[in-house]
Protein backbone atom coordinates (compact mmCIF):
# COMPACT_ATOMS: atom_id res chain seq x y z
CA UNK A 1 0.00 0.00 0.00
CA UNK A 2 1.61 3.40 -1.36
CA UNK A 3 0.26 7.16 -0.58
CA UNK A 4 2.16 10.47 -1.74
CA UNK A 5 1.23 11.94 1.71
CA UNK A 6 3.40 14.05 4.13
CA UNK A 7 5.37 10.52 4.54
CA UNK A 8 7.06 10.09 7.84
CA UNK A 9 9.78 11.88 9.83
CA UNK A 10 13.33 9.18 9.68
CA UNK A 11 13.46 9.71 13.71
CA UNK A 12 9.72 8.34 13.93
CA UNK A 13 10.10 5.65 11.22
CA UNK A 14 11.78 3.37 14.12
CA UNK A 15 8.52 4.49 16.44
CA UNK A 16 5.48 3.59 14.38
CA UNK A 17 4.83 0.46 15.43
CA UNK A 18 4.95 0.54 19.39
CA UNK A 19 1.92 0.54 20.84
CA UNK A 20 0.47 3.99 22.13
CA UNK A 21 2.92 5.77 19.71
CA UNK A 22 1.10 8.60 17.68
CA UNK A 23 2.02 12.69 16.62
CA UNK A 24 -1.51 12.96 17.28
CA UNK A 25 -3.86 12.64 20.09
CA UNK A 26 -3.58 10.65 23.13
CA UNK A 27 -5.58 7.64 22.62
CA UNK A 28 -4.26 7.05 19.25
CA UNK A 29 -1.45 4.90 18.28
CA UNK A 30 -2.77 1.48 18.08
CA UNK A 31 -3.31 0.34 14.64
CA UNK A 32 0.05 -0.11 13.23
CA UNK A 33 1.43 -2.31 16.88
CA UNK A 34 -1.91 -4.40 15.76
CA UNK A 35 -1.66 -4.94 12.02
CA UNK A 36 2.25 -6.06 12.90
CA UNK A 37 1.13 -8.52 15.12
CA UNK A 38 -1.17 -10.21 13.30
CA UNK A 39 0.79 -9.96 10.41
CA UNK A 40 3.75 -11.80 12.58
CA UNK A 41 1.12 -14.42 14.22
CA UNK A 42 0.78 -16.01 10.37
CA UNK A 43 5.05 -15.38 10.00
CA UNK A 44 4.71 -12.41 7.65
CA UNK A 45 6.85 -9.21 7.92
CA UNK A 46 6.58 -5.47 7.32
CA UNK A 47 8.69 -3.47 5.21
CA UNK A 48 8.23 0.67 5.40
CA UNK A 49 9.78 2.78 2.83
CA UNK A 50 8.88 6.72 3.74
CA UNK A 51 10.52 10.18 2.99
CA UNK A 52 9.15 13.21 3.77
CA UNK A 53 7.47 15.06 1.67
CA UNK A 54 7.05 12.07 -0.91
CA UNK A 55 5.07 9.77 0.89
CA UNK A 56 4.86 6.38 2.55
CA UNK A 57 5.00 2.36 1.17
CA UNK A 58 3.55 -0.49 3.53
CA UNK A 59 4.92 -3.93 2.35
CA UNK A 60 2.91 -7.07 3.75
CA UNK A 61 5.12 -10.42 2.99
CA UNK A 62 3.07 -13.36 4.01
CA UNK A 63 5.10 -16.95 4.14
CA UNK A 64 4.61 -19.30 0.81
CA UNK A 65 3.47 -22.86 1.23
CA UNK A 66 5.36 -25.31 0.24
CA UNK A 67 3.91 -26.19 -3.61
CA UNK A 68 1.98 -29.47 -3.10
CA UNK A 69 1.77 -29.53 0.73
CA UNK A 70 -1.40 -30.94 2.16
CA UNK A 71 -4.55 -29.59 3.13
CA UNK A 72 -4.31 -29.93 6.94
CA UNK A 73 -6.72 -32.48 8.45
CA UNK A 74 -10.34 -30.85 9.20
CA UNK A 75 -11.68 -32.38 12.95
CA UNK A 76 -14.84 -33.97 12.70
CA UNK A 77 -17.73 -32.59 14.67
CA UNK A 78 -16.55 -34.39 17.80
CA UNK A 79 -13.01 -33.59 17.72
CA UNK A 80 -13.95 -30.04 17.13
CA UNK A 81 -13.26 -27.80 20.01
CA UNK A 82 -16.06 -26.04 21.62
CA UNK A 83 -16.54 -22.68 22.98
CA UNK A 84 -16.05 -21.97 26.15
CA UNK A 85 -19.91 -21.38 26.91
CA UNK A 86 -23.28 -20.82 24.04
CA UNK A 87 -25.44 -18.52 26.50
CA UNK A 88 -25.63 -17.45 30.15
CA UNK A 89 -24.70 -13.83 31.39
CA UNK A 90 -21.43 -12.06 29.91
CA UNK A 91 -19.51 -9.53 32.29
CA UNK A 92 -18.12 -7.31 29.95
CA UNK A 93 -15.20 -4.83 31.22
CA UNK A 94 -13.41 -2.45 29.47
CA UNK A 95 -12.95 1.78 30.34
CA UNK A 96 -13.87 2.45 26.89
CA UNK A 97 -17.93 3.55 26.91
CA UNK A 98 -18.30 3.05 23.02
CA UNK A 99 -16.69 -0.58 23.16
CA UNK A 100 -19.03 -1.73 26.03
CA UNK A 101 -21.63 -0.73 23.99
CA UNK A 102 -20.77 -2.37 20.56
CA UNK A 103 -19.94 -5.51 22.67
CA UNK A 104 -23.16 -5.62 24.45
CA UNK A 105 -24.93 -5.66 20.93
CA UNK A 106 -23.07 -7.98 19.57
CA UNK A 107 -23.27 -10.63 22.82
CA UNK A 108 -26.86 -9.70 23.19
CA UNK A 109 -27.49 -10.92 19.47
CA UNK A 110 -25.41 -14.06 20.15
CA UNK A 111 -27.91 -15.28 22.86
CA UNK A 112 -25.90 -14.16 25.82
CA UNK A 113 -27.55 -11.38 28.81
CA UNK A 114 -24.80 -9.18 29.59
CA UNK A 115 -23.60 -7.09 31.96
CA UNK A 116 -20.72 -3.79 31.69
CA UNK A 117 -17.96 -2.56 33.95
CA UNK A 118 -16.19 0.54 33.30
CA UNK A 119 -13.35 -0.45 36.00
CA UNK A 120 -11.74 -3.23 37.52
CA UNK A 121 -13.56 -2.35 41.31
CA UNK A 122 -17.17 -2.12 39.20
CA UNK A 123 -16.32 -5.48 38.18
CA UNK A 124 -15.95 -6.76 40.83
CA UNK A 125 -18.89 -4.99 42.68
CA UNK A 126 -21.33 -6.80 39.85
CA UNK A 127 -19.44 -9.76 40.13
CA UNK A 128 -20.09 -9.89 44.15
CA UNK A 129 -23.74 -9.63 43.34
CA UNK A 130 -24.11 -11.99 40.68
CA UNK A 131 -21.07 -14.28 40.85
CA UNK A 132 -23.13 -17.80 40.16
CA UNK A 133 -25.16 -16.15 37.62
CA UNK A 134 -22.11 -14.70 35.33
CA UNK A 135 -20.59 -17.60 32.84
CA UNK A 136 -17.91 -15.83 31.85
CA UNK A 137 -15.73 -12.51 32.29
CA UNK A 138 -14.09 -10.37 29.09
CA UNK A 139 -11.45 -7.93 30.70
CA UNK A 140 -9.40 -5.40 29.42
CA UNK A 141 -5.81 -5.37 30.20
CA UNK A 142 -5.01 -1.67 30.29
CA UNK A 143 -7.58 0.31 32.58
CA UNK A 144 -7.26 2.75 35.22
CA UNK A 145 -7.12 1.93 39.05
CA UNK A 146 -7.29 -1.74 38.54
CA UNK A 147 -5.44 -3.10 35.95
CA UNK A 148 -6.90 -6.46 33.61
CA UNK A 149 -4.28 -8.96 35.59
CA UNK A 150 -4.87 -7.49 39.18
CA UNK A 151 -8.89 -7.25 38.28
CA UNK A 152 -8.79 -11.02 37.03
CA UNK A 153 -6.96 -12.26 40.63
CA UNK A 154 -9.32 -10.42 42.04
CA UNK A 155 -12.23 -12.40 40.18
CA UNK A 156 -10.74 -15.71 40.87
CA UNK A 157 -10.45 -14.37 44.63
CA UNK A 158 -14.20 -14.67 44.89
CA UNK A 159 -14.69 -17.60 42.65
CA UNK A 160 -11.75 -19.81 40.87
CA UNK A 161 -13.41 -21.53 38.43
CA UNK A 162 -14.82 -18.19 36.34
CA UNK A 163 -13.76 -18.73 33.13
CA UNK A 164 -11.88 -14.94 31.79
CA UNK A 165 -11.05 -13.79 28.26
CA UNK A 166 -8.10 -11.16 28.56
CA UNK A 167 -8.12 -8.88 26.05
CA UNK A 168 -5.87 -6.42 24.52
CA UNK A 169 -4.30 -4.97 21.62
CA UNK A 170 -0.61 -5.44 22.30
CA UNK A 171 0.21 -8.89 21.14
CA UNK A 172 -0.27 -11.97 23.54
CA UNK A 173 3.68 -12.61 23.78
CA UNK A 174 4.08 -9.15 25.20
CA UNK A 175 0.71 -9.85 27.51
CA UNK A 176 1.32 -13.03 29.05
CA UNK A 177 5.52 -12.85 29.21
CA UNK A 178 6.16 -12.81 33.45
CA UNK A 179 4.75 -14.37 36.12
CA UNK A 180 1.01 -13.66 37.04
CA UNK A 181 -1.02 -15.24 39.74
CA UNK A 182 -3.77 -16.37 37.98
CA UNK A 183 -4.38 -16.91 34.15
CA UNK A 184 -6.92 -16.31 31.69
CA UNK A 185 -8.20 -19.16 29.26
CA UNK A 186 -7.94 -17.10 26.54
CA UNK A 187 -6.24 -14.44 25.34
CA UNK A 188 -8.08 -11.91 22.92
CA UNK A 189 -6.01 -10.19 20.57
CA UNK A 190 -8.11 -6.54 20.13
CA UNK A 191 -8.80 -5.82 16.15
CA UNK A 192 -8.26 -2.71 14.61
CA UNK A 193 -12.17 -1.80 14.59
CA UNK A 194 -11.64 -1.83 18.51
CA UNK A 195 -9.37 0.60 18.84
CA UNK A 196 -10.80 4.67 18.10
Amino acid sequence: MSDNGCGINPEQLDLIFDPFFSTRFTGRGLGLAVVLGTVRSYGGAIAVESEPGRGSMFQVFWPIAEQGAESPVQPTETEASKPILDSGFVLFVDDEAQLRNMAEVMLKRLGFKVLTAGHGLEALEIFRMRKYEISLVILDLTMPGMNGWETLEALRALRPDIPVVLASGYDEARVMEGAHAELPQVFLHKPTAWLS
